[in-house]
Parts: C-alpha cells; sequence; structure tokens
C-alpha cells in the first residue's frame, strides 16, 4: 500500500509520537546514515539545496500539529548484524554521535554515474525530530549475551551525547518479546538512561517457525508466547510497567500449505508479514475462509481448508482487549507496527484509540 504522511493528517491530532523508520547503521564508517536519501530528504546527484522528500512533509505536519514528537528510528530487524559488525570494530560510540547529529543534519556524498564527478551537500531540518528510537534486534539468546555490555554501553553514550545536545530529546528502546534475548539483556541499568521501553508484543509465531500459531495471544498454549507472558517477565524482572509502552501488530501472518492451528508446518525463513489491508481484501473478505476466535489468545484467526492457507491476524475486537489488558497491567501506553497497515479508514487505530480513553475514563 503507498502510505505517505500525507495519511498521517487524519489521525495526527490523536497520536503522540511519530517514529519514523529507518535510519541505518553504516558498516564502513560506523555512522548511521539515512535509509534513503531520495526518499528522506530528496537527495541525488541533481540535488536540491533545500530539503525535499518526506522530511519536508514532515516539516509541514508538524507545523499544522506542534504537538507531535517525531522521532527518529534506527536499525530494525534488516540490519541486526550490522549493529554486531560495528560492536566488534569498536565503533558504537562512532554510532552513537552521528545518530544524534542526523536528528538534525545529514551530509549526502554523491557521484555523478554520468560525469563521475564526486561531491556533497549537507541537508539541514533541525527542529524536525525530538529524538531517537533503537531498534537493535538480536534474534538469538547467544548473541544478546555476548553483546549485552556494548548494547547498555552504547545507550548511555547515545543518552548522553542526546542530552547534551537536546536537554528534553526522547529516547526509547525497542525490546524484541523472545525471552531467550530480553532476559540476557541489561534491562534495569538500560531504563535509567531510556524514556521508555516499546515492548514488541508480536510474532510469537509465524512461517518462520515448525509449527502454526498465533501472531499475537494474549495469552498462550505455552505462557512464554503471549503478551500477558512477556509482560509478567518483564515485570518480573524489574520493569516498571510505567516504562512500558505496548506496541501492537496491525499486520498479521499467513501460512501456505498448512493443516490448521497448531499442525506442524515447514517453516519459510523468507516469510513475510503480510499488512492487515492487504489481509482484509485478499483473504478476510473471502468466503471460502472460515473464521474462528481463540478464548485464551483472545484473537482471531481465518482458514481455507481447501487451499490449505491458515491465516493469524488481529481485528477490531482482538486489539480493543489488548489494550484493556495493558490497562489493567498499568503500561505507559501503545505503540503500533504500522500506521500503513491500517484500512484507509484508519479503523483499527481509531478503536485502539476508543479502548484507550475508555481505560483512561475509568
Amino acid at each position: 500500500r503507498k502510505y505517505t504522511v500525507k495519511d498521517v493528517y487524519p489521525i495526527a491530532h490523536e497520536l503522540t509520537h511519530l517514529v519514523y523508520v529507518f535510519a541505518k547503521p553504516d558498516t564502513k564508517t560506523g555512522k548511521a546514515v539515512l535509509q534513503d536519501p531520495y526518499g528522506d530528504v530528496g537527495a541525488n546527484y541533481e540535488f536540491s539545496k533545500s530539503v525535499g522528500g518526506n522530511f519536508a512533509d514532515l516539516q509541514e505536519l508538524k507545523k499544522k500539529f506542534p504537538h507531535l514528537k517525531i522521532l527518529l528510528s534506527l536499525g530494525g530487524g534488516k540490519y541486526n548484524k550490522r549493529f554486531l559488525d560495528i560492536a566488534d570494530a569498536g565503533k558504537l560510540r562512532t554510532l552513537a554521535n552521528s545518530m544524534v547529529d542526523l536528528l538534525d543534519q545529514f551530509e549526502y556524498e554523491y557521484e555523478n554515474p554520468e560525469t563521475g564527478k564526486k561531491g556533497s551537500h549537507c541537508f539541514h531540518y533541525h527542529g524536525l525530530f525530538d529524538g531517537i528510537d533503537l531498534d537493535w534486534e538480536f534474534g538469538s539468546g547467544d548473541k544478546a549475551e555476548k553483546y549485552a555490555q556494548q548494547w547498555l554501553e552504547f545507550i548511555q553514550e547515545m543518552h548522553h551525547v542526546l542530552h547534551k545536545k537536546k536537554k528534553h530529546a526522547v529516547l526509547t528502546v525497542d525490546i524484541e518479546v523472545n525471552p531467550k534475548v530480553y532476559t540476557q539483556l541489561p534491562l534495569t541499568q538500560a531504563i535509567n538512561f531510556v524514556d521508555w521501553y516499546n515492548v514488541m508484543a508480536y510474532d510469537f509465531y509465524s512461517p518462520r517457525n515448525d509449527s502454526v500459531g498465533l501472531n499475537a495471544p494474549i495469552c498462550g498454549t505455552y505462557s512464554v508466547y503471549s503478551i500477558d507472558g512477556a509482560l509478567y517477565r518483564l515485570m518480573d524482572l524489574g520493569i516498571s510497567p510505567e516504562k512500558m509502552v505496548l506496541a501492537l501488530p496491525l499486520y498479521g501472518h499467513v501460512y501456505t500449505n498448512a493443516n490448521g492451528f497448531l499442525t506442524q508446518y515447514k517453516k519459510d525463513e523468507d516469510a513475510k508479514p503480510v499488512m492487515y489491508y492487504h489481509l482484509q481484501k485478499k483473504f478476510l473478505q473471502n468466503p471460502k475462509f472460515e473464521k474462528k476466535w481463540h478464548p485464551s489468545g483472545q484473537v482471531p484467526s481465518a482458514y481455507n481448508a481447501k487451499e490449505k492457507v491458515f491465516v493469524s491476524y488481529d481485528d477490531h475486537e482482538s486489539l480493543k482487549l489488548k489494550v484493556e489488558h495493558g490497562c489493567q497491567k498499568h503500561v505507559k501506553g501503545y505503540a503500533v507496527w504500522r500506521l500503513s497497515g491500517d484500512d484507509e479508514y484508519n479503523s483499527l487505530l481509531k478503536e485502539i484509540i476508543r479502548a484507550r480513553n475508555s481505560c483512561i475514563a475509568r
């Protein structure tokens, strides 16, 4: 789905923070750079001297909605290994400092493919970003254990540099819900340097697993693979729920050649999540799919037995229940991954907001 900054306008008044993804770690220099210079600031070898692209649109959005804080996110699952490579090279301090610099400006280096001429131009957008979101994912417990101290020191350094330059800046950190990962990280130490953790409460099961399961159940057959289990374990480690933002999925997973829920599955390492917008049009509106509600997980699924396609997803009811569960646990707030996953009416996000407002009013 084509999604632009203009699509944020109808719901911007309801948002407190907007996270722009992603900046990426550059293993050659150890610096943070923009992932898509052309899309982000309009940079190309025939550059415009003023900021263009999404950043220009975000500046206009912020003028219209000055309450909205915009964060620039570093990383994402795609760049897991880059963090490790930079850590091994001893360049995490460089990464931290350059990421803070990237909040205000980007030095674009280019080469004209026709003439071979090289050059550079600095794009300035001071005042656009209000902080940083760190999405350093590990994927496995052994990597988390090996790099735990460097992860902590990186957060400390980024906090120090960020608040030296921007006194009221926000720093958030994304946490995977895999206990093999988060139990290896010094979360109680790092929380002293961040505003909150975004608990990524999804991907408990996906086609990358060897059995068919639910993407984001509140409770599960095995408590480890559930939102309730993740929140409980994080609190048991000493993390206050008031330092946790519950991140909810506006997407699901599609299992092909599946024999139904909780059956064995030939895992697909290349499987990608499917946004709700696409699930709705391609699968959920298809009468060949039988929908089922899972009382324990408090989520729906849909299954086409003839074509052997199983869909795990969230709908308005399941997201409302997730917000209510977070309310009972006294979490700080809610986030979604990602805005473009919703339908054209932003109906899922509106349901989350209604549920949150109802919780506050109690």
